[in-house]
């Protein structure tokens, strides 16, 4: 093999894999891990390497070393608030899911790790609390605002499930985005009768 070559230590590791050689498949993926500089093919190669070590039932072990280590990258942080999750811990994985969003500034990372603490505010009860504390204190984000919305609509509130997908709309442009809470805003305008709103949201959407 070509040192250097992460992509083809990679393809090495995902052959062991597939052969359940699960101590060959480990060296080659570490090898790539080393060989990696781009970070969307490191983040691929360790969500990898966490599937591998799942199936030798290591994964718990390897993640408690690493945050012992202070070395947990955003994957393995991630991992271990899923992990906290299943487990029922739930205070310990809203602190996990906490420091992974310290550890990123891409808004989809962002949104996978508040779509995971909304997921155990609303196991724990606290969604409306948690909620409406981030809109009083100006600190919804767009995920955010946007579970607001739905918690308004779920709740028969209209005027107020309208008011927040329209602040959900200005803040985003992200095409699918807009296109997803458009969908949703016409839904609660036709479900009021406000048909002629739904058909102008609609043309202006198209």
């Amino acid at each position: 093999l070509t040192p250097g070559d992460g992509g083809v230590y990679q393809e090495l590791g995902q052959l062991y894999l597939r052969k359940n050689d699960l101590d060959a498949a480990e060296k080659a993926f570490q090898e790539a891990l080393q060989y990696t500089a781009h970070d969307g093919e490191r983040h691929n190669i360790e969500r990898q390497l966490m599937t591998l070590y799942r199936r030798q039932g290591k994964l718990e072990e390897m993640l408690k070393e690493a945050e012992a280590k202070g070395a947990l990258t955003f994957e393995m942080q991630m991992e271990q608030a899923r992990n906290y999750s299943n487990q029922g811990k739930l205070d310990e994985a809203v602190n996990a899911y906490k420091k992974a969003l310290e550890m990123t500034t891409r808004d989809w990372e962002r949104q996978n790790v508040e779509r995971g603490l909304i997921h155990i505010y609303r196991n724990q009860g606290k969604l409306e609390e948690v909620l409406k504390e981030a809109e009083k204190n100006d600190m919804l984000t767009f995920t955010m605002q946007t579970e607001l919305a739905r918690h308004y609509r779920s709740k028969g509130e209209p005027e107020k499930a309208i008011s927040a997908y329209k602040q959900a709309l200005n803040m985003t442009t992200q095409n699918h985005e807009r296109n997803r809470i458009a969908i949703e805003l016409m839904q609660e305008y036709a479900r009021t009768g406000a048909n002629d709103l739904a058909m102008e949201l609609y043309e202006s959407a198209s």
